[in-house]
């Protein structure tokens, strides 16, 4: 018990930190590690924007290996403001710990399917402003999105099925779009504009009831989570006997050629 330790790993493998835990109660059956706010921004300060994520593991004596910390099931995310940065502690999908550092952003706390329109709403920090977009994962592209902001909070509402373009309304092209807010900095960050902004973060309450889906026409549409971030998944515009390796070959060297 005097040499137990709780070990902040990055996302990539490497060791960063360890912190002394101290045992409470009778039986030592409690615990308390107390981890700086300064200590993990400082930490964070050469990673991009200053963002970085930790897993969190305890190394017990006796034991050569790391045991990863989980949650409790009811455990709610804390959250402290440090200027332009927030100190996230919360639960991952499957149960662990998970230690953050991040941009100040926005907070999805409901999210549903109203027939065929995303709704989110949300928290909204009060010195944030910028433009919400739907950005393409790696690609350039990406569609700016109308939201009322209101007494920190905000409600978005899109309809992925029929998107305005200059060819009317049509679906979002296949593929996974992230729900960002572009900033002036983030306008000069790249040419590209590659998934440069601040992503919409999830509550644990909502990310327990993700994936959220709907068929519109033949597209499936899936509002779902990545690494605590929301994301559209946009499905092939196919029926049921038109997707899979089997159907496509089936299309390209039976079907097409009889249709010529």
């Amino acid at each position: 018990r005097r040499s137990t330790t709780l070990a902040l790993r990055r996302l990539s493998g490497a060791e960063v930190l360890e912190i002394p835990v101290r045992m409470t109660g009778f039986t030592g059956r409690r615990f308390t590690a107390t981890v700086p706010t300064s200590t993990l921004i400082a930490l964070a300060a050469d990673d991009l924007e200053g963002q970085a994520r930790w897993s969190a593991r305890f190394t017990l004596p006796g034991v050569d290996r790391k045991v990863p910390l989980r949650a409790a099931s009811d455990l709610a995310a804390a959250r402290a403001e440090a200027g332009r940065h927030v100190v996230d502690v919360g639960r991952t999908p499957n149960g662990r710990v998970r230690v953050a550092v991040r941009r100040a952003h926005p907070v999805v706390d409901g999210a549903r399917w109203d027939g065929d329109t995303v709704e989110l709403v949300g928290s909204w920090p009060a010195d944030l402003e910028g433009t919400v977009v739907l950005a393409a994962r790696r690609t350039a592209r990406d569609r700016t999105l109308d939201v009322e902001v209101a007494d920190g909070r905000f409600t978005l509402r899109l309809s992925p099925g029929a998107m305005p373009t200059v060819a009317g309304a049509l679906p979002l092209p296949y593929g996974t779009w992230l729900f960002l807010v572009r900033t002036d900095d983030d306008a000069r960050a790249g040419d590209d504009g590659e998934e440069h902004g601040v992503p919409l973060s999830v509550e644990p309450g909502v990310l327990a009831r993700l994936p959220l889906e709907r068929v519109i026409g033949t597209k499936p549409f899936t509002v779902s989570e990545e690494d605590d971030d929301l994301v559209l998944e946009v499905g092939p515009d196919l029926r049921d006997d038109e997707r899979g390796p089997i159907n496509q070959h089936r299309l390209r060297w039976q079907d097409f050629p009889a249709f010529l």
